[in-house]
């Protein structure tokens, strides 16, 4: 990894996360997928524990993480990406990751 993660970015990180636990826990449309998780053996409050449990990630934790995970989603030899846009889109991508 070329940068470091600084303390207010790891923070913030965290902060997102928890954030989207709980939008994602909270939303009506979720409701459906409570369902299927209980059907897959995991608990309705399965998200709670993940909560309680991202105040204690650390900074090389990430560091960790994004090097297995993130990393090689940039390597053309390990990740095949494809992007879905509306037409109108596709000059402008196509554009933006010309050299």
């Amino acid at each position: 990894m070329s940068g470091q993660w600084t303390d207010i970015f790891c923070e913030s990180a965290k902060s997102l996360m928890i954030f989207q636990l709980m939008r994602m826990k909270n939303a009506i449309g979720n409701r459906a997928n409570e369902s299927l998780r209980c059907c897959r053996g995991l608990p309705l409050d399965y998200c709670v524990p993940l909560m309680r449990d991202i105040p204690a990630i650390t900074k090389e934790d990430m560091s960790r993480v994004t090097v297995k995970y993130i990393t090689p989603l940039f390597d053309p030899e390990a990740c095949k990406t494809i992007i879905v846009c509306h037409k109108s889109g596709i000059s402008a991508i196509s554009e933006a990751f010309k050299g």
